[in-house]
């Protein structure tokens, strides 16, 4: 694993510390991912993991620049899923 900046490194021990984030956020990933690679409920697969996704661009983009990369090619990827699954988020901005 890389060197992460001592900001970074103090968030990610204090989430460590909690001993049900990182599990929980384990769960979601797993979860929403297999949803999104067995191509079903897809639109509740991206709902559940744009936070997640957000989160983590949030993190390298104020903690530890030298990893945005990762979190902006995640924001593209989600983003791309959902702009081509609109249909199923009209509702939300009605």
């Amino acid at each position: 694993m890389p060197e992460m900046a001592e900001g970074a490194v103090a968030f990610m021990m204090s989430m460590g510390k909690t001993g049900y984030l990182f599990p929980t956020i384990a769960v979601i990933e797993i979860t929403g991912g297999g949803l999104l690679i067995a191509g079903r409920m897809i639109p509740f697969a991206l709902v559940i993991l744009a936070p997640i996704v957000y989160n983590i661009l949030m993190f390298h983009v104020l903690l530890d620049p030298s990893g945005v990369m990762v979190g902006i090619i995640l924001s593209v990827s989600l983003g791309w899923i959902a702009w081509n699954r609109k249909e199923s988020f009209t509702g939300l901005f009605k």
